[in-house]
C-alpha cells in the first residue's frame, strides 16, 4: 500500500495566504510537473474553488487535460515555441500562448491565419534567465512585436526570475531590466494588459517584485525559500511496514556498505525508495569514496534529528543507510510496532512518482 495523503485544509489556507499576500495582483497559478505533485486537476480544482480563475502550464498535455476537464478559464503556455503542432494545439484549444521570439510570433500569427481564429499571448523578456524571451537590450524590437501580428492580441508581458530564492542583487537587476523594458512599452505602445515577474519565492521574499500579477506555483504546496510565510505543507506519504527484525551491532544495511550499526536494532523494512521520491539526497554516487566518507561523517557527528526519518506510531523513526530503489530501512528499536502498521513521511509532493495514487483528505 503506497499512497501520498494531500491535505485539502492546508491546502485552502496556502491559496487564500497567496492571495493575501498578492493583494491586488492577479493570480497566475502555475500547474507544472504533474501540478507540483498534487495532481494537475485536483490543484486545478482546489484553486478554482478557492477563486483563482487563470492557470498556466509548461506542457500542452496539460492544457488540453484542463479543457478537456471542462476548464474554461485563461490558460498560460509558458513554453514559446516555433513548433507548428505545439501552435495549432494552441489555438485548437484558445490557449495564452507566450512569445518568446519574432519567429514564434510569426508561425503563431500564420496558424491563425489559417485557422481563421484569434489568440491572447504573453510576450516573454529575457532579463538574464537565458532560456527564452526577447532580449530586453532590444527594446525597439519588442516594442515592433506589438504591431507586427495581425491575428494575436498581446495581452501581458513578463520575465523569470533565475534567483528569487537567493540573494536580492541579481532579482534586483532583473526588475530594472524589465521595469526599462515595460516602461519603453508604456511610452511606445497602447499596451495596458498584465505585467508579471514574481514567482512564488519572489512573493513572499521580495514583495518589490509583485506588479499587476504573479505566477506562484510551489507555494500552494507550502514551498518556498523564504522565512515565516504562514505557507503549510500539504503531503504525506504514507505505506505500511512489511517486516521488523533484530540486527547485531556491526552489521551492514543498504548498498555500498555506508552505514554500519553501531548497537544490536530493530528495524521496520517499508517499501518505498527512491524510485518513488524519498531521500534521493543519499541515493546520489553513494559508491564514490567521499560520498561513503560524507555518510559516515553524517551518522557519527550528526545528530538524530538532522537525519531522513518516518513517522510510525507517531514516533520518529531514523532512516538507516542509504535508501534503495524501492525499499528502505528504518529505525525502530524504541518504537513498538508490527508489520502491517503505517510509516508517514512528510514529502514534497513534487518529487514523488506520479504512480503513486493520489489522496485529497479533509
Amino acid at each position: 500500500m503506497k499512497k501520498l495523503e494531500i491535505d485539502q485544509k492546508l491546502l485552502s489556507e496556502n491559496i487564500e495566504t497567496v492571495k493575501k499576500k498578492s493583494g491586488g495582483a492577479r493570480v497566475i497559478a502555475v500547474l507544472k510537473a504533474n501540478g507540483y505533485g498534487v495532481g494537475t486537476l485536483n490543484l486545478a480544482g482546489a484553486l478554482k474553488s478557492g477563486g483563482i480563475d487563470f492557470f498556466a502550464v509548461t506542457d500542452l498535455p496539460q492544457a488540453v487535460m484542463l479543457r478537456e476537464n471542462g476548464f474554461e478559464d485563461d490558460i498560460l503556455c509558458l513554453t514559446s515555441t516555433c513548433v507548428k503542432e505545439d501552435l495549432e494545439i494552441i489555438v485548437t484549444h484558445n490557449l495564452t500562448a507566450t512569445i518568446g521570439s519574432y519567429e514564434a510570433g510569426r508561425l503563431l500569427d500564420e496558424v491563425c491565419a489559417s485557422k481563421g481564429k484569434r489568440v491572447n499571448a504573453h510576450m516573454e523578456i529575457d532579463t538574464g534567465f537565458g532560456r527564452s524571451g526577447f532580449s530586453h537590450g532590444d527594446p525597439n524590437g519588442i516594442v515592433s512585436a506589438f504591431s507586427s501580428f495581425s491575428n494575436i492580441d498581446i495581452t501581458g508581458v513578463y520575465s523569470h526570475l533565475s534567483c528569487s530564492f537567493g540573494k536580492k542583487k541579481f532579482t534586483d537587476r532583473q526588475m530594472e531590466k524589465f521595469i526599462a523594458v515595460k516602461n519603453v512599452i508604456q511610452e511606445k505602445t497602447e499596451f495596458n494588459g498584465l505585467y508579471h515577474i514574481a514567482s512564488s519565492n519572489a512573493l513572499f521574499k521580495y514583495p518589490d517584485t509583485v506588479l499587476d500579477a504573479v505566477r506562484v506555483g510551489s507555494a500552494f504546496i507550502g514551498r518556498v525559500a523564504a522565512g515565516n510565510t504562514g505557507l503549510k505543507s500539504i503531503g504525506a506519504l504514507k505505506t505500511d511496514i512489511k517486516e521488523v527484525k533484530r540486527l547485531p551491532k556491526g552489521h551492514n544495511i543498504g548498498y555500498g556498505n555506508v552505514y554500519k550499526t553501531k548497537r544490536a536494532v530493530t528495524i521496520a523494512v517499508v517499501s518505498l525508495g527512491y524510485s518513488d521520491g524519498i531521500s534521493m539526497e543519499r541515493a546520489k554516487g553513494a559508491y564514490r569514496l567521499r560520498d561513503k566518507l560524507r555518510y559516515i561523517y553524517n551518522d557519527i557527528f550528526l545528530s538524530d534529528k538532522n537525519a531522513p526519518y518516518g513517522t510510525i506510531n507517531g514516533k520518529k523513526a531514523k532512516l538507516l543507510g542509504r535508501s534503495g530503489q524501492t525499499s528502505l530501512v528504518l529505525d525502530v528499536t524504541d518504537i513498538q510496532c508490527n508489520a502491517g502498521n503505517i510509516c508517514e513521511f512528510a514529502v514534497n509532493p513534487m518529487f514523488i512518482s506520479a504512480d503513486i495514487e493520489r489522496v485529497l483528505v479533509d
